[in-house]
């Protein structure tokens, strides 16, 4: 135990920096800034699919809540002024002789039904929709939309049929939004994690960071949900009247933006490439790696023995059979002139082993009988 009361490394060497940075990497609990996105490239796949349904979630009850505050009030109120009778047949919109035109408007949306308004007429709103004798304009500041009514469609435009439909089916039409919302962002958020994935596996090559492919998808994934968490935040504020419609349309903008951002910053944040360790070499026998944890080996820290000359190797094998030197000694010159040493003849009538003991060699001829 050491004096810090943590306990002291058996081996005294020092841990890599890459151990202890993963350390201290944050754990994926929130993709709200650049550093729990980039934790995100650790987690596992279900637990960044848990968060992807929630942020979904948040989004489409944003967007149901945008329609019911905002959007479906001014629909009703436009119903509620039509005629009783009128009808929508053969690409003409049929109201009785002498309507009035109709308006309905809030703080940034307005809807008019108006068979004889000029084309360019005033806007009242940021966004306004006219309905005229053969079209529906969507018109804006920038510009104007139209939709030309279709000549096989019939369908009734009074209020009797209209508010009866409309009672019926707000309700569904705000959970089917809600439903196609979700659905939809799913299938945006993994596309476009496709699409970004290259740009941070791309930026923590070059930095030197350590970030596998499939890591950067999550990433990328988890850089999507601060968009979307952003841009519910502009449906409220501008749902509440805090914000008019270009500064909402500055929030759409920005929700495209801000990932790619997060991506930029969040691969600084990543922990360094681990460095390979030289090990043994395998050529080379004898030699031992002696701080195998740390990131670079020097010189001093291998140990190389003393290289055995391989003669002595080949001398030091050879054992010496005493049959062989006593046939040696009685050729005469030819131990004189010879004096190194003869290895055992396996097809001798005897072999001796290790321990000295004759054995009987079996590889020997049995001598004729007298």
């Amino acid at each position: 135990m050491s004096s810090s009361g943590g306990t002291d490394n058996p081996e005294g060497v020092n841990q890599p920096p890459t151990d202890r940075l993963a350390f201290r990497f944050p754990r994926p609990w929130q993709p709200l800034t650049p550093r729990g996105a980039a934790a995100f490239s650790r987690a596992s796949l279900n637990v960044l699919c848990c968060f992807q349904v929630g942020v979904a979630l948040l989004s489409a009850c944003a967007v149901m809540w945008f329609l019911h505050q905002s959007v479906f009030p001014v629909i009703g109120r436009a119903i509620a002024q039509l005629p009783e009778e009128g009808s929508l047949r053969l690409g003409e919109l049929h109201l009785p002789a002498g309507t009035s035109p109709i308006i309905s408007e809030n703080g940034w949306m307005a809807l008019r039904v108006d068979l004889e308004s000029p084309a360019d007429l005033a806007l009242l709103r940021d966004l306004e929709i006219r309905f005229g004798p053969n079209a529906v304009r969507l018109c804006t500041g920038v510009g104007a939309l139209t939709f030309i009514y279709p000549p096989t469609w019939l369908a009734p435009f009074n209020r009797l049929e209209l508010t009866t439909w409309w009672e019926a089916w707000q309700a569904m039409l705000v959970v089917a939004v809600g439903f196609m919302t979700v659905c939809a962002l799913l299938l945006t958020w993994w596309a476009l994690a496709t699409l970004y994935a290259p740009l941070p596996r791309m930026l923590a090559f070059f930095g030197d960071r350590d970030l596998p492919l499939d890591g950067a998808w999550r990433m990328s994934a988890a850089a999507l949900l601060a968009g979307a968490v952003f841009l519910s935040a502009g449906f409220f504020a501008f749902g509440l009247g805090w914000i008019r419609l270009p500064q909402f349309l500055l929030f759409f903008g920005v929700h495209w933006v801000l990932p790619i951002v997060y991506l930029v910053i969040g691969t600084t944040v990543l922990p360094p490439r681990p460095k390979k360790m030289m090990g043994a070499n395998p050529f080379v026998p004898g030699v031992e790696v002696k701080n195998a944890t740390s990131s670079t080996v020097s010189a001093a820290d291998m140990t190389v023995p003393e290289p055995i000359p391989r003669v002595a190797q080949v001398i030091a094998t050879v054992k010496v059979d005493p049959t062989s030197r006593k046939n040696a000694d009685a050729s005469g010159s030819a131990s004189t002139s010879h004096p190194r040493k003869r290895a055992s003849n396996p097809f001798a009538s005897t072999a001796t082993s290790p321990s000295g003991v004759a054995t009987p060699n079996p590889f020997a001829e049995e001598p004729p009988a007298p």
